[in-house]
């Protein structure tokens, strides 16, 4: 009976978060969404909501509506950016679209920018790498890197890093222009999306 009613309940807080308007703050989102993201999933929510920084959610109702202007496109061409406003230097919406299942991710920034394997192994595995907090999306790249690379934790991919690229890219979204204090960081692969993490700055790095 417990479980029936702690599913239930989490049930009716999700369709609540559904059919709000406007913004919808942190104590509207299931914890699930607030913690770093090692699943496909995300939360849907209406064209009309904005979600807090730090959240991705699933915008099914934005297929064939303005999402802004396209403001960059992955490099393996799949996925773009659309900023809804351009023009702006302050925290509002972006959608991502690109995924296997039609629908754009929106999230919050006040810029974002697309981002490779390879960059990110520039970063933070090959030598004189940054140092940075281990997050959900460090691991879930470990956990594919493995998989497609064969290459354990801590090392880079090797001869299959231009294939990962083709297949793989990162997402991050930046809470001020400047200077860079946090970022939500997405991963993506094969159209789904991996993990989602909020990252500090990287304030200190390997000499």
């Amino acid at each position: 009976m417990m479980k029936i009613t702690c599913a239930v309940s989490v049930l009716v807080l999700l369709a609540g978060c559904a059919q709000m308007p406007g913004f919808l703050t942190r104590s509207a989102v299931p914890d699930v969404m607030l913690a770093p993201q090692r699943a496909a999933f995300a939360m849907d929510v209406p064209f009309e909501a904005t979600v807090p920084f730090g959240t991705v959610a699933r915008v099914c109702e934005a297929q064939g509506k303005p999402l802004g202007e396209v403001s960059a496109q992955s490099e393996n061409g799949t996925y773009q950016l659309h900023d809804s406003g351009p023009e702006g230097v302050d925290l509002r919406k972006f959608y991502l679209t690109g995924f296997a299942d039609g629908c754009p991710r929106q999230f919050v920034g006040a810029t974002a920018v697309f981002g490779t394997p390879s960059k990110y192994e520039e970063l933070y595995l090959a030598e004189g790498a940054a140092a940075v907090d281990y997050a959900a999306t460090d691991a879930a790249y470990e956990d594919l890197k493995l998989r497609i690379c064969g290459a354990p934790k801590g090392e880079t991919c090797g001869r299959k890093l231009r294939k990962l690229d083709r297949s793989t890219v990162f997402v991050s979204a930046y809470e001020l222009a400047e200077p860079v204090e946090r970022w939500t960081e997405i991963l993506i692969h094969d159209g789904e999306m991996l993990a989602t993490a909020l990252k500090p700055s990287i304030t200190d790095t390997v000499e």
